[in-house]
Formats: C-alpha cells, sequence, structure tokens
C-alpha cells in the first residue's frame, strides 16, 4: 500500500500546520505535560477519496474550521471525541465511528486523547446526490456525531475496515474508476443509513416548524440543573409532547427524555473536572444535576466517559 507522509512530529506546532494544510486551518491545543507528544498521520488515495491512517500518543483538543468535506473516523485504540454547537460533548473508545463536519459551516472541535484512528473524507455533495438520486439538489446534513444505533455504528465500523483492508491495500483496486465510483456511492448511502439527517424528515416534525428542535435543545441545555418535565420542554418549544417525541428521534435518534439526561451527565462532568476534591463530593455534584442514587449516577457516567466520577474529582 503505498502512503503519503502528512505529518510524523513530536512538536504540536509541526503538527498543526502540517494538517491545517491538509484538512482546514486548525489550532491543536495539549492537554497534558506528559512525555512522547508523537504525531503521525498517514495519507492513501483510493481513487477521488482520501484514507487517512491518523495516530497521536497525547491528549489533543482540536479546533478546526467548517470543512468542505465530511470526515469519517473509525477509532482502532484510545479514544476520539467532539461536541457539536448545543450538544454534550462525545467521546467514543475503539470501535467507533463519528462523522466530523457533518453540518456545512460548522465548526469542528475534536477531542483526541492517545488515539489511533482512520478518517475518510466524503464529498458531502455525494449524500445530497445519493440521498435525491441526482446532482443539485437540497444539500443534506448529518445532524448527529455518531451514528443512531450501535448496529448501525457497526455496520459502518466494518465498511470502513473493508475499505482499508480490501480495498486502499490492492493498487489496482484503488486506482480503478470501476470500483472507486461504486464504492464512493456506496460508502455515502451506509453514511446516509446509519446518521440522522436532514434529507428524511416526516411530516408530522416538518408542520411543527423547523425551530422547534432548536427551541427545546436550548431549554434543556439552559435548564438541565433544574426538576423540569418533558411537558416543560414541549411548552418551551411550542408543540404538543407527541410532537417533539416524534422531532427529537427523527432528527437525533434519541428521545428528550435521553437527551435531558445526556445533558445532565454532561454538567456533572464538567463541576467534577473543574472541582476541588477536598471541599467537593460526587454525590454533591450528582445531587446538583438530578441524579439521586449516586451508584446509579457512577454508572451511567462510566458508561459516558470511560472512568468513574471519583477518578475525575480526582484528577
Amino acid at each position: 500500500m503505498s502512503e503519503a507522509v502528512l505529518v510524523d512530529a513530536d512538536d504540536v506546532g509541526a503538527a498543526e500546520a502540517a494538517l491545517s494544510a491538509a484538512y482546514s486551518e486548525m489550532r491543536l491545543v495539549a492537554g497534558s505535560d506528559r512525555p512522547g507528544r508523537r504525531t503521525r498521520v498517514f495519507r492513501t488515495r483510493i481513487g477521488p477519496l482520501t484514507l487517512d491512517d491518523a495516530e497521536f500518543s497525547f491528549h489533543v483538543t482540536a479546533d478546526m474550521d467548517p470543512s468542505d468535506d465530511i470526515l469519517l473516523t473509525r477509532v482502532r485504540a484510545g479514544v476520539l471525541g467532539g461536541s457539536l454547537p448545543g450538544r454534550p460533548a462525545e467521546r467514543h473508545t475503539a470501535g467507533g465511528v463519528l462523522a466530523f463536519g457533518g453540518r456545512r459551516g460548522e465548526r469542528i472541535i475534536g477531542d483526541i486523547d492517545g488515539a489511533h484512528y482512520d478518517v475518510v473524507a466524503l464529498d458531502r455533495r455525494l449524500l445530497a446526490a445519493v440521498a435525491h438520486g441526482g446532482d443539485g439538489e437540497e444539500p443534506v446534513d448529518l445532524t448527529s456525531l455518531s451514528p443512531h444505533s450501535e448496529d448501525a455504528n457497526r455496520h459502518l465500523f466494518d465498511v470502513l475496515s473493508h475499505v482499508r483492508r480490501e480495498v486502499a491495500s490492492n493498487p489496482h483496486a484503488a486506482s480503478s474508476p470501476l470500483v472507486t465510483g461504486p464504492l464512493m456511492r456506496y460508502l455515502a448511502g451506509c453514511v446516509l443509513a446509519a446518521f440522522p439527517h436532514t434529507a428524511e424528515l416526516p411530516s408530522t416534525v416538518e408542520s411543527a416548524g423547523r425551530g422547534v428542535l432548536e427551541r427545546a435543545l436550548a431549554y434543556i441545555d439552559d435548564h438541565a440543573d433544574a426538576d423540569i418535565s418533558m411537558a416543560d420542554v414541549a411548552a418551551a418549544a411550542r408543540v404538543t409532547p407527541q410532537s417533539l417525541h416524534a422531532a427529537f428521534t427523527c432528527q437525533l435518534n434519541c428521545t428528550p427524555r435521553e437527551y435531558l439526561r445526556k445533558a445532565r451527565l454532561h454538567g456533572a462532568h464538567r463541576d467534577l473536572v473543574a472541582g476541588d476534591p477536598t471541599t467537593v463530593t460526587v454525590a454533591d455534584v450528582a445531587s446538583r444535576w438530578g441524579f439521586g442514587v449516586v451508584d446509579a449516577f457512577g454508572v451511567l457516567y462510566r458508561s459516558r466517559y470511560g472512568v468513574s466520577p471519583e477518578t475525575t474529582l480526582a484528577r
């Protein structure tokens, strides 16, 4: 397999410059002073597609200008995450798939912690062509950083594994338009099947108006630490609870209650990171964010962030 070296450096500034040239202008901020800050990114071309093998040996956050492409990532080791405006941050371990730059014009925020992952740059215009059966149609945005279900994630992870192992590693396949053309459309179709997106809005959600989700998300984010009900959220969004539920399940593939729980976990995570372990307890933080049972909070927190809340507070 023929690879081009995008960056292989110990210096964060050199990595930032090289990756800004390869993707969009970005800023990298190292999250710790531990030694061995190695960044390696190797690029393979598959017809018009690029497949990058990226590895960061340290913790770094990336703030990147909007991308012309959707950056589809397959996590092979470590932790990779990010956030969308108005949404709780996400962190995914090996086996996860994320789509950065899914919404046009939005900055890309990434959280890379000792991660090894693949990146496929997918032309977003291809999503519209596949979704609408032709070119020049309404653009399609992805409305989530991660797939809508474990099955969808697993399927897309396997598809990306096939692209790397069976196509990118074979010079004949990687350079043949008869292979790469259908492959690109197939990959776009798999992405549309795996992620919630703007091309599939049922009439119940359209009739409620495009601002329903924005109003609901803003209300939840502003009141996540308060005792609110789904009726309160629906009233703030100016729709019935049934229409609210439909908007969330269609566009975010989660229920309003599930989103509220994620927002509260995110708030608790922030407080634990900023808290002084000599004066703050996990029970205090859990109670503030509506988790009455500390053990249950610990299970949810570990599932979301990969460590216990006690560990986060101690750091």
